[in-house]
């Protein structure tokens, strides 16, 4: 069953992936230290983007252990990159811990702060 899911932490917002996030989703998909990790992930176009925030959502459940939540400022209310937990078929289900964050964002520790938040929400909630 797939519903909305928000979290808060200091500066983030994480939450269900909007239609309008295709631009930023995509954009962040193309930066240099994203692509380089995350190489099956690039959205070339905002139409790429958001077709993949379609896909995403309709498999995210917030009662099982599959979710992918775009990372928003509070500062500025912009989409600086997506975290998410996911189970992995190829290894008994064991949970991947993904986030990426565009690179004019990084080493701020947004992304501890997303992971951190995102872990204790899965905690709290899943088991």
């Amino acid at each position: 069953m797939s519903r909305t899911l928000r979290l808060e932490t200091k500066r983030l917002i994480l939450r269900t992936l909007e239609l309008n996030d295709a631009p930023a989703v995509s954009y962040n998909s193309n930066r240099p230290s994203v692509a380089a990790e995350m190489s099956d992930m690039i959205l070339p176009d905002k139409e790429a983007g958001l077709n993949w925030i379609i896909w995403i959502n309709s498999k995210s459940n917030v009662e099982e252990p599959w979710q992918v939540l775009a990372i928003e400022r509070k500062s500025d209310h912009r989409c600086i990159g997506l975290v998410g937990v996911i189970p992995q078929e190829k290894i008994n289900r064991e949970i991947e811990i993904l986030f990426e964050i565009a690179d004019e964002y990084q080493n701020n520790g947004f992304a501890t702060e997303a992971a951190k938040e995102l872990i204790r929400w899965f905690f709290e909630t899943i088991f």
